[in-house]
């Protein structure tokens, strides 16, 4: 008999949230041969990406926090360096970056190290790359009392589009990785309740 009992993707908000990022990662742009993640926290994020996306010729790790994991994978370069402070990342030169990542980091920057941050993607992204930041929604935080202590400034999508329009990039698009609206309707930020199958019924 099939069990009665339910995936966590559909009980548990922290795994519904990873396994929604892990979708988000999959529809990256696709054929990036050097990468650079700002503010990875361990060996097991290079093979996250790897999985969801692909592995890459090149996989650059920028942290200032952490001490460098054991066992990397052999395409992966640890530098202890932090993309938002003054000094960025000189190591890395201009113009060598097809895609810079930073996932659930820009809301825990201060406004000065916002600017620090867009300046350095800019700098180390080739002409045609992209910045891909995977940030909590303040309009939807904000109405469902879901802002976390530790995050310093959470942006709207109107004003992450000026402030990245405002850097010098172009905007190609704004995707939500949790439905919270809907026909207008505030939903719970919980997961959905029952519900049977994979990542299909997810996506």
């Amino acid at each position: 008999a099939p069990s009665t009992e339910l995936s966590s993707v559909f009980v548990e908000t922290h795994t519904v949230l990873h396994e929604a990022r892990s979708l988000a990662l999959a529809d990256m742009p696709a054929g990036a041969e050097t990468l650079l993640s700002a503010g990875p926290n361990g060996s097991w994020y290079f093979d996250w990406v790897e999985k969801e996306y692909g592995k890459v010729k090149r996989h650059i790790g920028v942290e200032a926090y952490l001490p460098e994991p054991a066992g990397l994978p052999e395409n992966v370069e640890w530098i202890a360096a932090d993309l938002a402070g003054p000094g960025g990342v000189a190591v890395v030169e201009s113009g060598t970056i097809d895609l810079v990542l930073s996932g659930q980091n820009f809301e825990h920057l201060w406004p000065d190290q916002m600017l620090a941050f867009l300046i350095e993607s800019n700098r180390v992204l080739c002409d045609g790359g992209w910045l891909i930041v995977d940030s909590p929604n303040r309009d939807l935080t904000a109405e469902l009392q879901w802002s976390m202590p530790e995050h310093t400034v959470e942006l709207t999508p109107d004003e992450a589009e000026t402030v990245f329009s405002l850097a010098g990039f172009s905007v190609e698009a704004m995707k939500g990785v949790w439905l919270c609206r809907q026909a207008g309707e505030l939903l719970p930020v919980g997961p959905p309740g029952p519900r049977d199958g994979g990542d299909s019924v997810l996506r």
